[in-house]
This record gives C-alpha cells, sequence and structure tokens, in this order.
C-alpha cells in the first residue's frame, strides 16, 4: 500500500473515542454559551434554554439541570413543574446532586 509504513496499512484514529470527545466537547460548548446568555449582562433566557436543550440532550447532566430550573421557575419557557421534573430526574441519574435535592422539594 503506498504511504504506508513496511507495507501495513495505516492504522485510522479511534472513532468512536474521538466522536465521544467531540460530542462532550460540543455540550460543554453548548452549555457554557447557555450559561453565559442566562446569566451575562442582558439575559436572553430563551436562547439560553435552546442552547440548554442542545446540550442537555446530548447527554450534559448540568444542562439538564438548568434547563429544569428554566422550567420550574418559568425563564425563557413558560412555567412547567411537570417539564422541570423529569429533567432534574435526567440530571441526578447523570450524577448532579443538586437535581437530587430539586427533586426531593418537589416531592417527586
Amino acid at each position: 500500500m503506498e504511504g504506508a509504513v513496511g507495507g501495513a496499512a495505516p492504522h485510522p484514529a479511534p472513532a468512536r473515542a474521538s466522536a465521544a470527545v467531540d460530542a462532550a466537547a460540543v455540550a460543554e460548548y453548548l452549555f457554557q454559551q447557555g450559561f453565559k446568555l442566562e446569566y451575562g449582562k442582558k439575559s436572553q433566557d430563551a436562547e439560553a434554554v435552546r442552547l440548554y436543550r442542545l446540550a442537555a440532550a446530548q447527554g450534559k447532566a448540568v444542562a439538564q439541570y438548568n434547563l429544569g430550573i428554566m422550567f420550574e421557575r418559568g425563564r425563557g419557557v413558560s412555567q412547567d413543574k411537570s417539564e422541570a421534573v423529569p429533567l432534574y430526574q435526567l440530571a441526578a441519574a447523570n450524577g448532579h446532586s443538586s437535581a437530587t435535592t430539586n427533586l426531593e422539594r418537589l416531592g417527586a
């Protein structure tokens, strides 16, 4: 094979590991951007919710938790505690301890 060392085929980088790292980096970036919008000088809650949804869908626990808060408080979305509970449950399942506290507070 041309370009291969010693006639052996080149080994591509593990795609799964790379994809997982890329997905985690994207989820972190989305969360950080949402956080900046929610807590920045000029709060942009609806856009923060949009970014939290994207990060939460990728399994980012803190984004699931923050999205739950947005629903519980009605920030950027209509207030709906029944939407907050499953988000807190996801976040808790992914290791976010404050989500567990919120679930207990809501009696869920």
